[in-house]
């Protein structure tokens, strides 16, 4: 079942799926030998030359725990959060123990930050 895209989507979707590749450390390789592909087509849906067909992106959205969502739409809610402390994990990996300590910091005032607002809207995040 081919899905229909703008060349804009494209770009984006394929840029969703590269994200949560990345973060998940997998290989084009091995997403196409999961998702019944060839590496060049999981990487011409990287780029926005094609789009994914429903099925590759179901299995791309059970693999990397986000959902079928996360591609079709831009929307954060739908991002696991599995995926997001791999991202933080991947992002500080390399770093030493002070800069480590600063984004922690830096992570814990900008909840502390976003509930504040949030208390100042009637509950509604601005």
């Amino acid at each position: 079942m081919a899905l229909k895209f703008t060349s804009d989507e494209l770009v984006e979707i394929g840029r969703r799926v590269q994200d949560a590749r990345i973060a998940k450390r997998m290989t084009q390789e091995y997403v196409a030998e999961v998702c019944l592909c060839t590496p060049k087509h999981i990487s011409d849906i990287e780029r926005g030359i094609v789009g994914p067909s429903f099925p590759i992106i179901a299995k791309m959205g059970k693999l990397f725990d986000t959902g079928v969502d996360y591609y079709l739409y831009d929307t954060v809610d739908y991002v696991s959060d599995r995926m997001i402390t791999a991202d933080i994990s991947e992002a500080l990996v390399n770093c030493d123990t002070n800069t480590r300590m600063y984004c922690r910091e830096m992570i814990k005032r900008t909840v502390a930050y976003s509930e504040l607002l949030t208390k100042g809207t009637g509950g509604k995040k601005p």
